[in-house]
Parts: structure tokens; sequence; C-alpha cells
């Protein structure tokens, strides 16, 4: 079991780095975890980006592929970096490369993909492609853009994802990479009862929101496509300061009960560790 963690001042929210093993205590159920690997906030990762282009996005691709761009860019030359594409169907944009040149050819040929908007199908198939496609010694992590709306939800139409939010949430507590997720604000003001009421607007934003927390990640919020490549290079910036800690937890079984996990810092006081607290095995 991998747990990725930033860690802050308490009183400041300033980022901690340059921090050793030994800095770190785990528990699970209260009971103390040896960690078996860590990662400093240097090591690599492999990223792949989910982009929903889906409904009023395919009007602004090219903002789109700009932002995705300078995401590429601001990368740092030991990461990988793997693009997919979704609407009703998913499309795997550009393979894991740390070839930056081959990653904008493929960008800047990112195509709409067909269909209705299958939001949790496309995150299941992200998560599928990491767990095969992904270097083992590398660390992990997946970069959702969307509004969150699935075509399963009420109000929206088209068909939505064969699997269920609460399926690809269990998926996201189990993952031992990270999901970050860029919620893009899509909302519009319903005029008739066939229009995507607000209450499914704030379901969707909720539920992207809770399904980023179950993967240890960070969320993000765009008003104005205009300001994505901003947040791209946010993301950049954050998972630069993550480190990942490594353990064989000592209760074996493998009964899907929910476990509770603290990271702590005993020699750091004033330090708090951003990670997930909970998992299912």
């Amino acid at each position: 079991m991998t747990l990725n963690a930033s860690v802050v001042e308490r009183s400041t929210g300033r980022v901690i780095t340059g921090l050793t093993q030994k800095d770190f205590k785990l528990e699970e159920d209260g009971v103390e975890q040896k960690i078996v690997h860590f990662e400093t906030t240097n090591a690599p990762f492999d990223l792949l980006l989910l982009i929903d282009l889906s409904g009023s996005t395919a009007k602004v691709t090219d903002i789109i592929r700009a932002a995705t761009a300078r995401f590429v860019a601001a990368t740092r030359p030991q990461d990988r970096v793997a693009i997919i594409a979704f609407s009703g169907t998913t499309t795997l944009v550009s393979p894991f490369t740390a070839n930056k040149a081959a990653l904008t050819t493929a960008i800047n040929s990112m195509q709409s993909p067909k269909g209705d908007t299958k939001l949790y199908d496309g995150i299941n198939y992200a998560l599928d492609y990491v767990d095969k496609e992904s270097v083992s010694t590398r660390r992990k992590a997946i970069i959702v853009m969307s509004d969150g709306l699935d075509s399963n939800l009420p109000n929206v139409t088209g068909v939505g994802s064969t699997l269920s939010y609460k399926a690809i949430y269990s998926r996201a507590q189990e993952f031992d990479g990270m999901i970050y997720s860029i919620w893009t604000n899509t909302e519009y003001e319903a005029h008739s009862p066939l229009d995507i009421q607000p209450e499914t607007f704030d379901l969707a934003y909720d539920q992207l929101y809770d399904l980023t927390e179950a993967g240890s990640g960070l969320f993000y919020e765009v008003e104005k496509l205009e300001d994505l490549a901003g947040i791209y290079e946010k993301v950049i910036s954050d998972l630069g300061t993550v480190y990942s800690l490594s353990f064989n937890p000592t209760n074996k079984g493998r009964d899907g009960r929910l476990r509770q996990v603290r990271l702590r810092l005993p020699n750091k006081p004033g330090a708090v560790a951003r990670t997930k607290q909970s998992y299912t095995r």
C-alpha cells in the first residue's frame, strides 16, 4: 500500500520539503506500520492527463490544446506523460513518454471523441491504463479535467457510463497513485425541466470533489477555460511537493473493510501531512 502526501506548516500552509523517511510515522487502525519504501519530492512521476472533450468543450478545443501543451512544457525532465481524451468513447492521444516534442505533436492533432459523456468509464479506462503501462518504480498520478457531468446524471442527455459512480469511487480509494481533478464550470441557467438543473451541476461538482479526496489528490476550480493553463502549471508545482511512503499492512485480511490510516511527523510539531485517511482492502 502506498500513501502520497504533501507536508505543510499548520499555521501558514507553507509546503515543507527536504524531509526524510525518519521524519514520518505511519499507523493503520492505530497499529504502527513499517515503512518499506520512501520516495522524496524529487522522485519521478508517470502523469496521465484525462481530458473531457464532450459537449460544450468541443467548441474550445484550441484552448484546451494550448493549455495541455503548457502542462507538458512545465513537467520535469524525469516525468513521463500520457494523454487520454474522452466523451462517449475514449481515445489514447499519447502513450507514456518523456519526449515533449512527441507529446506536442500528439496534442496538436487531438480531436474530440464521438458520443455522449461517459466520465466514470473514462476514469476507469485511465486507471486500467496506468496499472498496465506505468513503470512499477515510478509514482503515478491521474489528472482529470472535467465538469463532472456523466450522462447517467439527472437531466444530462445521452447514454452514460456502464460503470456506476460508486464503483469508480471504490477504485479511486484502492488506487496507489493520486487523482487530481480540475473542475471546469459549464453551468448555465435552466429554462425548462429538460435542461440540466442546478442540483445536477452541484451533484457533479460534489462527486468529482469526493473522488479526488478518495484518490488523495487536490481539487482545482476553473471558472473560465482561458485560466486552464495556469491551473495545469499549478498542478505540476503541487506534484513537486509530494512524498510517497509504502508499507505492507500487518493486517493481511482482505474483507473489503474500511481501514483508517494516519501519517504523523512526531519531530515536526508544527507540520501536518495531507494524505488519504482511509482505504479498503
